[in-house]
């Protein structure tokens, strides 16, 4: 018998006699269940609502501390970058222990980037759209309510589309990782349904400015909502979106970046149809179905031309197969 095999062997044979022996020990020790008196559980009960008051507490001492931080650092974009090295020093160099040369070292390189006017303007941003989440979050029942904060800010940030392009990935992020709400201690702040970032836009108006429109009395502002909506994703996608390199042979003169025109052809026109078709589920129903039609007729080639037209039959009651006809000859 080779000697690994033999090994093995004695191996398994051990562990099988200790787990006999463990057994034979323990079954002895099999102990009556006990259960609290009525004094103990409600002496555990007060301990248990002490513990949650403190727990409270500290939690309102953490919001208010970090509330005030944020309302002098959104002032200026110096200011926000100011709070920024604070925060940063505290997560990944003294919470790390690293030493406070390790934290110099970083900032000189830092240096650069932290002098770039667009990187502080984009902290700014991330920290108002912070400061917004935490006021949601105490307020949760409102989260309707804060709709038109919450477009103010994305339109702040549309307005400076082209300067912050390089701080993309920055303003994407999700603001409860960032180092402010980690320095703070409130990354695991409970904010449900309430968007990420101030350019996640189809979360904004998807999850917070259109449910309370989704009213036949709110027709008129669910469509603006809408068309602001699909305009603003547009105005990203454009401005963010890689640009081709013009010294390349072979490409259009005018052409532009790649991912807007793609988004043209296929996000676009499914937003479209989603506007439409949202406002006829709302009791829109005679000019959303003319728009329906007249979307599925210009556009009777693309591929998703034939689930809109199942959709268009499902929420009108109508054949589908003889819509796809109807399109197809109007088109022809």
């Amino acid at each position: 018998m080779p000697l690994y095999t033999y090994m093995n062997l004695r191996a398994k044979f051990y562990k099988l006699r200790l787990f006999s022996l463990l057994a034979i020990a323990t079954s002895g020790l099999q102990a009556e269940p006990q259960y609290l008196s009525e004094s103990e559980r409600q002496a555990l009960q007060e301990k248990l609502e002490d513990l949650l008051n403190s727990a409270e507490n500290s939690s309102k001492q953490r919001f208010s501390k970090a509330l005030g931080a944020f309302k002098s650092a959104i002032q200026s974009d110096t200011a926000a970058h100011e709070l920024y090295l604070v925060c940063h020093e505290k997560v990944n160099f003294i919470d790390k222990q690293k030493s406070s040369q390790d934290f110099r070292e970083w900032k000189r390189k830092h240096k650069e980037r932290g002098d770039l006017s667009e990187f502080r303007r984009a902290l700014r941003h991330q920290l108002n759209w912070l400061l917004l989440s935490i006021q949601v979050s105490v307020r949760p029942d409102d989260i309707y309510e804060f709709g038109g904060q919450a477009v103010q800010k994305i339109d702040t940030v549309i307005s400076e589309l082209t300067t912050l392009k390089s701080q993309k990935s920055l303003l994407r992020q999700d603001v409860l990782n960032s180092v402010y709400a980690k320095a703070f201690d409130i990354n695991g702040l409970e904010a449900e349904g309430w968007p990420s970032s101030p350019v996640d836009v189809a979360s904004v108006y998807e999850d917070v400015v259109m449910p309370p429109l989704r009213d036949s009395a709110n027709i008129a502002t669910l469509r603006a909502s809408w068309d602001k909506r699909i305009k603003q994703i547009g105005l990203i996608k454009k401005e963010w979106s890689d640009k081709p390199d013009k010294a390349r042979i072979g490409l259009k003169k005018n052409q532009g970046a790649p991912g807007y025109e793609a988004w043209l052809d296929n996000e676009y026109l499914k937003l479209l149809w989603d506007k439409e078709k949202d406002c006829f589920e709302t009791g829109d129903q005679v000019n959303a179905s003319n728009n329906m039609l007249s979307h599925i007729q210009k556009n009777i080639n693309h591929k998703l031309s034939l689930e809109w037209v199942k959709e268009f039959q499902e929420i009108t009651g109508g054949n589908g197969e003889e819509e796809v006809k109807a399109s197809t000859t109007v088109e022809e």
